[in-house]
């Protein structure tokens, strides 16, 4: 199994957020992206790397996708702590107007490389609560052979994430981005973090091919959306989690994870 961490975006309303903030007290955020922002003195992105490492997974199978305006941030990074560099994957965009996606992001990186692996799929910009336990996930991967697994926590502000439906055993059979709550009954919010099997990692290039506007390939869950339909995917529970979204939702990350050092 190998992993991509998506690291591409531009942490626009995090570093709003620390302007428009009086205190003074996270100006060291600005100028960096997300996934390196401290969480308890420790970049977003090392406590990946750590639950992943400790669950078998080599770094040399794990994939960094960052945009050129940040690429030297991640390289250096990588430096600090002995990541492979080749490993950090430039998609050569300078600004959030002429970003790619992440889900072209994702098929950059796997079409590079191998297309005949599962894949995992994580979002630089996340990371769940201290009982989240990897190696359990991966083994129900296992066990659903050639199909394909999601996460999902209970959330009851269903205009600020993906909506799963789900059959009684589990498996998805609709993805909502960001419904009113009267749309749907289901308050199965679905994070960035899926395990894809190598026939739709195949089915992502198909989809990335045939994408006609960054509104089909900018959100990660617009091909849950379109593959559900293809594909079983299976959807897991766990706890919750913390999405670095802007200023507020870091300050309670970074609380969280100060609490447990």
């Amino acid at each position: 199994m190998k992993c991509i961490i998506l690291c591409a975006g531009y942490g626009t309303r995090l570093h709003k957020g620390v302007i428009d903030d009086n205190t003074g007290l996270y100006n060291h955020l600005l100028g960096l992206p997300k996934p390196l922002v401290p969480l308890g003195n420790v970049p977003l992105l090392s406590h990946w790397l750590k639950i992943l490492e400790d669950s078998g997974i080599d770094r040399r199978s794990v994939y960094i996708v960052s945009n050129d305006y940040y690429h030297i941030q991640f390289i250096q990074w990588a430096e600090n702590i002995g990541f492979p560099k080749e490993n950090i994957v430039n998609d050569g965009t300078r600004s959030n107007d002429n970003r790619l996606g992440a889900v072209r992001d994702i098929d950059l990186v796997i079409d590079r490389e191998n297309n005949n692996d599962s894949w995992m799929i994580i979002g630089g910009d996340t990371l769940f609560l201290s009982d989240f336990r990897l190696n359990d996930i991966i083994k129900v991967f296992e066990e659903k052979k050639d199909n394909d697994l999601v996460l999902w926590y209970h959330d009851d502000d269903t205009l600020r994430t993906g909506i799963l439906e789900t059959s009684n055993e589990g498996i998805v059979y609709n993805f909502l981005e960001k419904p009113h709550p009267n749309d749907t009954m289901s308050r199965k919010a679905c994070p960035c973090f899926y395990i894809l099997s190598p026939d739709s990692t195949r089915l992502l290039h198909q989809y990335v091919s045939s994408a006609n506007s960054l509104k089909e390939v900018d959100a990660p869950g617009t091909f849950i959306a379109w593959l559900q339909s293809r594909s079983t995917v299976f959807a897991y529970e766990i706890s919750g989690r913390f999405d670095i979204g802007a200023l507020d939702t870091y300050i309670i990350a970074n609380n969280y994870f100060s609490s447990l050092c």
